[in-house]
C-alpha cells in the first residue's frame, strides 16, 4: 500500500468519528500551550525579578567593605580601603573604575528645625548614577555642595520642642533649595555645649564651658528626584564631592584627629583618608562574581546584587519545572487520547 493510500485512509477515518478527532486535537493544544504558556510564566517572573532588582541597584556594581583586622588593631594591622587600594582594585581585569565613599554625621539647621544627617563623600561617576528632581549635581572637587536624599526632610524637627515627622506626622517647615542651611560637622562640641557643666563634670555649675562649634553655610546643589513617600536606595542620605569634604574636614580639624577616622599608636591623625566602603563598578553583569571573587581574595568584604540574581535565578528554575511539568499533565493526557 502506498503511502499516498495510507494518509487517504486516514483522513477517511478521522472524518468519520469526527467528534473523536476534534477532542484528541483539542487536548493536544491544551497540552502544547500549558507548556508554553507555563514556562513563558517562569521567565517572566525571572525577568520581572531581575528588572526590580536592577531598578534598586546597579548589577554591575560592587560595594567592598573594610576585612577584619588582625594583629593588636592598630591602624597598621587593619586592611584599611585608601586611595591606593582604590588604584589596585582598578587594575583588576574588567573594573571601569572605582569610588570611594566617605562618611560623617552633621547636623543641619535652619530656623528652629535641625537634623541629624549622613553625609556620604563620593565620586563623581558615583553621583553620575543619582536621579535629581531640582537642581543640580554636586560635581564640583573644589566647592562643597550638598544633594539631599528626598525623604531627608522628613529628618528635621523643632529643636525647642522636639517635635518631628515622625512624632506628629507634618513635615518640618524647611526649604532646603531656597534657604540657607547651617550645617554642623563637629557634632560632639556642639551636643556638649548644649549641656549644663553640672552634667559633664557632677557640680553644681550652670551652662556648659564648651565652646559651640562654628557653623557653615554649605549650599544646597539639589535634591534627589521623588517626593517623600517614595523611597529608593539614595533616598535617606545627603550626598556630595568626596574631594570637597575631605578639604573641608581637613580645613575644620585642621591636626587634630577627624571623627571616624583612624588614628596611629600615639594617637596622631594619619596623612591619608580611610574610607568607609567603595563602590567597584564593573564592564559586565557577567563579570561580576569573578571580580567580586578577586577583591574577596585580597581580605576585603565585598558584596553584589549579582549575589540576589543568581538565587533567584535558582528559584525560577525551580519553579519553571514544577509549572512545566503542570503543562507536561496536560500533554500526557493528549497523547493518551491520540493512542486511544
Amino acid at each position: 500500500m502506498k503511502f499516498s493510500d495510507l494518509l487517504r485512509l486516514s483522513i477517511s477515518n478521522l472524518k468519520r468519528r469526527k467528534l473523536r478527532t476534534f477532542l484528541t486535537v483539542l487536548g493536544v493544544i491544551i497540552g502544547t500551550a500549558s507548556i508554553v504558556v507555563m514556562v513563558s510564566l517562569g521567565i517572566g517572573q525571572a525577568a520581572l525579578q531581575t528588572e526590580s532588582i536592577e531598578s534598586y541597584a546597579s548589577l554591575t556594581t560592587i560595594d567592598v567593605w573594610q576585612g577584619s583586622s588582625m594583629g593588636d588593631g592598630s591602624s597598621e594591622d587593619q586592611n584599611y580601603i585608601t586611595d591606593d587600594v582604590l588604584k589596585t582594585f582598578e587594575r583588576i581585569p574588567h573594573v571601569t573604575g572605582t569610588s570611594p565613599v566617605l562618611r560623617t554625621n552633621v547636623i543641619a539647621k535652619q530656623g528652629v528645625y535641625e537634623a541629624n544627617l549622613q553625609l556620604q563623600g563620593v565620586s563623581n561617576e558615583y553621583l553620575e548614577q543619582i536621579e535629581v528632581g531640582e537642581g543640580k549635581l554636586p560635581l564640583d572637587d573644589k566647592k562643597l555642595e550638598f544633594l539631599y536624599g528626598n525623604t531627608v526632610i522628613r529628618d528635621f524637627m523643632n529643636s525647642k520642642t522636639g517635635d518631628g515627622y515622625y512624632s506628629t506626622g507634618e513635615e518640618a517647615d524647611v526649604d532646603l533649595m531656597g534657604k540657607a542651611v547651617f550645617i554642623i560637622f563637629d557634632t560632639s562640641a556642639y551636643y556638649q555645649s548644649q549641656m549644663p557643666q553640672s552634667a559633664l563634670q557632677g557640680s553644681d555649675a550652670g551652662q556648659s564651658s564648651t565652646k559651640p562649634p562654628k557653623k557653615y553655610i554649605v549650599p544646597t546643589a539639589g535634591l534627589v528626584k521623588g517626593s517623600p513617600d517614595e523611597w529608593n536606595q539614595y533616598s535617606y542620605s545627603t550626598y556630595c564631592n568626596v574631594e570637597a569634604l575631605k578639604s573641608q574636614l581637613k580645613a575644620i580639624y585642621r591636626k587634630e584627629p577627624i571623627p571616624g577616622q583612624p588614628t596611629d599608636k600615639k594617637g596622631k591623625p594619619l596623612d591619608y583618608f580611610v574610607y568607609d566602603n567603595a563602590s567597584v563598578y564593573v564592564d559586565d553583569m557577567d563579570n561580576v562574581k569573578a571580580v567580586q571573587d578577586t577583591i574577596a581574595s585580597m581580605g576585603f568584604q565585598a558584596n553584589s546584587n549579582m549575589e540576589w540574581v543568581e538565587q533567584n535565578k535558582k528559584t525560577m528554575q525551580i519553579q519553571q519545572a514544577v509549572l512545566g511539568g503542570i503543562g507536561a499533565v496536560s500533554l500526557l493526557v493528549a497523547a493518551i487520547g491520540i493512542a486511544n
